[in-house]
């Protein structure tokens, strides 16, 4: 078992896991290939290189088997738009991670998803943070900026009551990606308005932090946000906030392939907020700047 980012995810258990998702080993669950292409995309190249076709080819054969089995489209919020917004997301993550034309193939397949059309609050913003990560790998993207461009007006933003700001009545551990999502399409579209309505959910959104019922998929989010709004406005109350919320968060991860993946994802990206020069286009796809 595993407390505080200090205490890094082994390599050889995590890379054992990684395997086992990609080979669709018994015990591992579709849900958890998403969860496995991000954290590929943060691993040493040589284990990156393995895995990376294998889980690619698992997204494929996922993919493949939702177009046999489609039928009648769910209905509006079903857990259906969030499974297929948070493989866009992942492959988002992998083509900005992977190298070569491994990332130009996670691209590729991220075009699967693009005529997804979720109504559910946190599946916009899954779609909407996706799309920020692809137009990192290929800022040229026509497709990456319809998904943004599409899915911006369709953003929440804060409620005016102070109480509960947020457009659900209970939390999701990877909810974060609401204001990441705001800021990232404020940055992109040229709106202001939708970067300052970011900052403040992400703000209100920390404030929170420990109540979602998982709390290292929680904080791999948070740490994210505070990323994507700190490499933004260079203001570094964001990593402070980062640190913080690693120093106090009472983690603990079991052997689970997901919360192994989100601990990696969490410890890298706070590892690039302490490392990484300024201006520099980091492994987690961030441009940083720091005042």
């Amino acid at each position: 078992m595993l407390n505080r980012l200090s205490t890094p995810v082994d390599p050889t258990t995590l890379a054992s896991h990684l395997m086992s998702v990609a080979q669709g080993s018994r015990g591992s669950a579709p849900d958890d290939v998403p969860w496995a292409l991000a954290a590929t995309a943060l691993v040493d190249p040589s284990i990156q290189e393995r895995l990376a076709p294998l889980l690619l080819r698992r997204m494929r054969d996922l993919i493949d088997v939702d177009a046999a089995n489609a039928g009648p489209g769910p209905g509006p919020g079903s857990a259906y738009d969030r499974r297929m917004a948070w493989r866009y997301w992942a492959l988002g993550r992998a083509a900005v991670g992977m190298t070569g034309t491994i990332g130009d193939e996670a691209a590729h397949l991220a075009d699967h998803f693009v005529g997804c059309r979720p109504v559910d609050p946190l599946a916009i913003a899954m779609m909407a943070a996706g799309a920020d990560s692809l137009l990192l790998h290929q800022p040229s993207s026509l497709e990456s900026m319809t998904v943004l461009r599409r899915s911006a007006p369709l953003l929440h933003r804060p409620r005016p009551t102070p109480d509960w700001c947020w457009p659900e009545p209970e939390l999701n551990p990877i909810d974060a990606l609401l204001p990441l999502a705001l800021v990232a399409a404020g940055d992109r579209l040229g709106e202001g308005a939708l970067v300052r309505s970011g900052l403040v959910l992400l703000d209100w959104r920390l404030g929170q932090n420990g109540r979602s019922g998982n709390a290292v998929h929680e904080l791999a989010m948070s740490i994210d946000a505070c990323a994507r709004a700190g490499a933004l406005t260079g203001d570094g109350k964001w990593e402070r906030r980062a640190h913080a919320l690693a120093a106090a968060v009472p983690v603990e991860v079991t052997l689970r392939t997901s919360d192994l993946c989100a601990w990696h994802l969490a410890a890298r990206q706070l590892d690039e907020f302490c490392c990484a020069p300024v201006g520099v286009t980091t492994a987690t796809g961030l441009v940083t700047t720091r005042r």
